[in-house]
């Protein structure tokens, strides 16, 4: 049956299956009371029926609860599909002061080019189906569809004071290519597998778009996101798994551009202009993540904040932390690849581990990747003892760089292999804290500019509670002085160390062969093994049972406190001695007499006696050389006070001991 209504009526238009109802452009219903305007029976089933509307149809009644408030109803469904189509065209309206269509049978299809101008639900799909909007939605709920299967397009403008879009459907897809605006949320999905591709706009006051509990689906925007509200989200992510996120063209919010919490497998494809007053992209319980980042990434406060197990970030775009940290990361075996920029106002990128969180960071700084703090460039931190298998393992190939350091660890062994530029301007270029061993390897720059005024330090493995047995191999440059740690810790030098090296406690070992070092070497407490380079090198024992060899160079030897073993090697060396407490019957192996020097610069003026006794008078220098015994009187007792040996017997006259 066909009906035409071509003229103003107020009467209610009943839809049975099969009817055909037109509305047309002189036509209109206009109901002040009752129900629908147009309706299905409440016992009887509609299919196949089709209602145009060109004209205007409109329910002005007090508001009420249920389908009869709505503008069109279909109030009974026995589960079958109804495949009713509902179309609104360019001339036709919808108005109502409740809902405007109410449709609770399956595959119904609603067609908009019109205007549908409601107070509460435009459009409410119970059971699945299909609307297709290029006109123009007002309402205080846009769409609402439930059930099955549903599909929505929109090309025109939806305009909600709640929420525009819910789709709650097992399956669905949501194309996007006009303007969606909502008081609280544009899009909401929720449940099963779900789709949305946007080129449009979508604008919501807490959030843009809001997903939640689906198993899977695909997140796909390349137009605008925006979240108006200060606690906004443009895009927000709940307990959803599987998920890949597609995301390009322009994202804004108040808080967080993109909001993730306790959604597993992950997969970002980032190339958008992401801007948020708190964090550009915030993911917590994000196991698994894959976040490939083209685009750029602000937050007010910090770039990205992403938390999980087994986590990856891939950037090779921006990410900027404005008044805090770039990125923030925890989580067991996070893995970062990064060849584009990641810069923080307070650090670059901050890493923290638990034995709660775990604590695997694997670091991979390309040649063209940059990481810079306003304190600190990388700052790792692990808060309990961790396990023989919890690290950081960073290659760094491009630069890292911070005011107060460069990288900055604390709780965690770390391998750095730097063939880059790891710097600080007014700190260590590298500062360890705590009793975790470090191991690097640096064929690039490690510098720092100023530490302190006397000494800068480029790196401190020692920090404020000392440090384990670290190595450090060193075949490029490092501009400031080394400190290392309070266990045995080894020193391979084959570059340039432009400042000192203080190996602190433990039994350590410097070696300088094939390297340059401009200040010296101290060996500090424990007995140390210390060899010098091609160049002329100053070398100290400290306390304990040092052996120091010299290079090639004319190389200062100190064995300090203890019972040292002295070689100098090639060149005119100095073996110093500052205090009495520091010959301690200590041996130089290979003295040349006539080109190196023996250094007393301590006590009464020296005078050397060959082999005679002593005359009491301090300062006496006597050498017995059949045994090679140089002792000194150094208070004019008759008696030596301090025994050196020279273990090649070397012939020596005053000259040897500067007189």
């Amino acid at each position: 049956m066909t009906t035409v209504i071509d003229k103003a009526t107020t009467s209610i238009v009943s839809m049975v299956t099969g009817d055909a109802i037109y509305v047309t452009a002189t036509g209109s219903i206009i109901k002040t009371s009752g129900g629908a305007a147009i309706q299905s029976s409440s016992a009887v089933p509609v299919e196949r029926a089709t209602v145009v509307i060109d004209g205007i149809v409109a329910r002005l009644a007090a508001p009420q609860i249920g389908f009869t408030a709505a503008v069109i109803a279909t109030a009974y469904s026995d589960g079958d599909s109804g495949n009713n189509t509902f179309s609104i065209g360019r001339t036709g309206v919808i108005r109502s002061n409740a809902d405007g269509l109410l449709l609770r049978d399956a595959d119904d299809r609603v067609d908009n080019l019109g205007l549908i101008d409601v107070q509460g639900n435009a459009i409410a799909m119970d059971r699945g189906g299909s609307v297709i909007n290029a006109g123009t939605i007002l309402a205080a709920n846009a769409i609402l569809i439930d059930g099955t299967t549903g599909l929505i397009r929109n090309s025109g403008d939806i305009q909600a004071t709640a929420t525009a879009i819910t789709s709650a459907t097992t399956t669905a897809a949501l194309t996007n290519t006009g303007a969606i605006t909502a008081t609280i949320t544009g899009i909401a999905m929720e449940g099963g597998t779900q789709t949305l591709l946007n080129t449009g706009t979508i604008t919501g006051g807490v959030a843009a778009v809001a997903v939640t509990g689906l198993t899977s689906g695909r997140i796909e925007t390349h137009g605008a996101l925006h979240a108006t509200g200060v606690t906004g989200s443009a895009l927000l992510i709940t307990a959803s798994n599987g998920l890949v996120l597609d995301l390009g063209g322009q994202i804004t919010a108040g808080a967080n551009g993109v909001f993730a919490e306790a959604s597993t497998g992950l997969k970002v494809i980032q190339a958008a202009d992401i801007s948020a007053g708190t964090t550009g992209i915030k993911m917590l319980g994000a196991d698994g993540l894959r976040l490939d980042n083209t685009g750029t990434v602000s937050g007010g406060t910090t770039g990205m904040s992403l938390a999980g197990i087994n986590a990856m970030l891939y950037n090779s775009g921006a990410i900027q932390g404005v008044a805090g940290d770039g990125l923030q990361a925890q989580g067991a075996v996070f893995t970062l690849h990064n060849t584009g920029s990641i810069q923080g106002a307070v650090r670059g990128i901050s890493y923290a581990g638990t034995s709660l969180t775990g604590g695997n960071l694997l670091l991979d700084n390309g040649a063209t990747g940059s990481i810079h703090g306003g304190t600190i460039g990388l700052a790792i931190t692990y808060t309990d003892t961790p396990g023989p298998t919890i690290q950081a393992q960073i290659h760094n190939a491009g630069e890292i760089s911070g005011t107060l350091a460069g990288i900055q660890i604390s709780g965690l062994p770390m391998i750095l292999h730097n063939s880059g530029h790891i710097f600080a301007a007014q700190g260590p270029a590298i500062t360890a804290n705590g009793e975790q061993s470090m191991r690097i390897t640096n064929t690039g720059v490690i510098e720092t500019t100023l530490f302190s005024a006397t000494d800068p330090v480029a790196i401190n493995l020692g920090g404020v509670l000392g440090g384990g047995a670290n190595v450090l191999n060193n075949f490029g440059q490092i501009i400031g002085s080394v400190m290392m740690g309070d266990q045995d810790s080894i020193l391979r030098n084959h570059g340039l160390i432009a400042g000192d090296v203080n190996l602190d406690l433990g039994r350590d070992t410097y070696d300088g062969r094939g390297g340059e070092v401009t200040g010296a070497v101290l060996g500090m407490d424990g007995n140390d093994l210390l060899i010098g380079g091609a160049l002329d090198d100053f070398l100290s024992g400290g306390t304990g049972s040092d052996r120091l060899r010299g290079g090639a160079g004319d190389d200062v030897l100190q064995g300090g406190y203890g019972k040292d073993v002295l070689t100098g090697n090639a060149g005119a060396d100095v073996f110093l001695f500052q205090h009495a407490a520091e010959v301690s019957a200590d041996h130089i192996t290979d003295y040349q007499a006539g080109l190196d020097h023996i250094d007393f610069s301590f006590g009464a003026a020296h005078s050397f006696i060959g082999a005679a006794a002593f005359g009491h008078h301090a300062g006496e220098i006597r050498y017995l050389r059949g045994i090679g015994s140089v002792q000194l009187d150094t208070d004019g007792d008759g008696v030596a006070n301090v025994v050196l040996v020279l273990d090649n017997h070397a012939l020596l006259t005053a000259a040897d001991f500067g007189l």
